[in-house]
């Protein structure tokens, strides 16, 4: 380790996150970058995760263990940062893992901008055997003074399609800590569907600095109990929380008009999919007729979210003809009852058009080129940004 090596505290809230806990650590203490400082914060986990992270600590002399009664993220992220023995914070969730030289790379932009206030990489999305980048459309660069006025703006809706401007996720990113701490106070803890936008977009008016990088390190797992597939009835009282602090942050530093639409956004993405999983629904994103023409013989490639919502619109509307619907996971999903085929199987049809259902133009070129290899010609392969009406 040399001299002048940056210490990056590296925060983990766990509760009862067994299954990938160990996964998690071991991501980080493999770093190719060694100089960090771990900090797993155990929120009164009672499956055997408190274990792990006291193994753990008795083998790397890095890692250090806060065990504590359940308080939940909010005050489970700010009391890692409290104890961060370093300026630069950064998180990783429990149940995520990260690439080797995630912390190589990202230590690499502070000795060359030491005065960065948060810098901002992008992730993978990964469940089962899918696997996408995900990264908000603002350009990867320096932005300091004057641009991070222009950024501002765009930070949440990042252009006119509606994309994120930046991803409100807390982790994959690097925190100055003497603006997170500040931040992390103004949270209710009682705050936990957005807690991550809350961090995220609270924090990003308050940077003279801001560095987004090109490359994706950081490894989201979306599985049963994500906190983006779980939720309650008691989410509505908890999005009020979220719009409520949203709002007086903003109005506090003149910014709340320009940021309205966004917040609007982040809240309806939560209803929708609030009311999806509580009632079994596919509502949001409707089939985007006006790229085919009627009656054309339609593959409908993906079966996520948006995927499964084009094809109830193209069954409801009968206006063309689905002749195959495909997707990477399709052995898991025919199992839930769902008619999805292998990608392979496009090229033992006849059809006119592969339309993509996916979220990101990023994720769609690295699909098409995925199709390009199949055999599928360019000029028959279709996408559009799946769109949400929000006000």
């Amino acid at each position: 380790m040399a001299d002048n090596e940056v210490l990056i505290s590296v925060v983990v809230p766990i509760y009862n996150t067994k299954e990938y806990l160990s996964e998690c650590i071991d991501s980080i203490i493999n770093q190719t970058y060694r100089n960090l400082e771990i900090i797993l914060v155990d929120d009164g986990s009672s499956d055997g995760s408190e274990s792990i992270c006291d193994d753990y600590a008795q083998k790397d002399r890095r890692v250090k263990v806060i065990h504590r009664d359940n308080q939940g993220l909010v005050s489970a992220r700010r009391e890692g940062a409290r104890t961060a023995s370093s300026k630069w914070v950064s998180y990783v969730d429990s149940d995520d893992w990260i690439e080797k030289n995630m912390f190589e790379a990202m230590a690499s932009v502070l000795d060359e901008h030491e005065n960065a206030d948060i810098i901002i990489g992008g992730s993978f999305h990964d469940k089962i055997n899918l696997h996408f980048m995900h990264r908000g459309v603002l350009s990867s660069g320096i932005y300091e003074g004057d641009a991070v006025q222009d950024v501002l703006p765009r930070m949440i809706i990042g252009n006119e399609r509606g994309d994120w401007g930046i991803e409100g996720s807390a982790w994959g990113k690097i925190y100055n800590r003497n603006i997170l701490l500040p931040v992390l106070d103004k949270i209710d803890d009682r705050i936990t569907y957005g807690e991550d936008d809350a961090l995220v977009y609270g924090m990003l008016p308050r940077c003279n600095s801001i560095v987004v990088m090109e490359d994706c390190y950081y490894h989201y797992r979306i599985h049963s109990g994500s906190m983006a597939t779980s939720y309650s009835t008691e989410t509505y009282e908890r999005l009020r929380l979220l719009k409520s602090y949203f709002e007086r942050e903003f109005k506090e530093i003149g910014i709340w008009e320009q940021q309205k639409a966004g917040v609007h956004k982040i809240l309806f993405l939560f209803l929708m999919q609030t009311l999806k999983a509580m009632y079994d629904l596919d509502m949001g994103y409707q089939f985007p007729f006006g790229l085919v023409d009627k009656e054309c013989r339609i593959v409908l490639y993906g079966a996520g979210v948006i995927g499964k919502c084009y094809y109830n619109s193209l069954r409801t509307a009968g206006y063309s003809n689905l002749v195959l619907w495909t997707d990477k996971n399709y052995s898991a999903l025919k199992e839930q009852g769902y008619p999805v085929e292998s990608p392979e199987d496009i090229m033992r049809v006849a059809y006119d058009y592969v339309v993509v259902a996916i979220e990101g133009k990023q994720n769609y070129e690295q699909i098409k080129d995925e199709l390009i290899a199949l055999g599928v010609s360019e000029d028959q392969i279709l996408w559009e940004a799946p769109r949400l009406s929000y006000v």
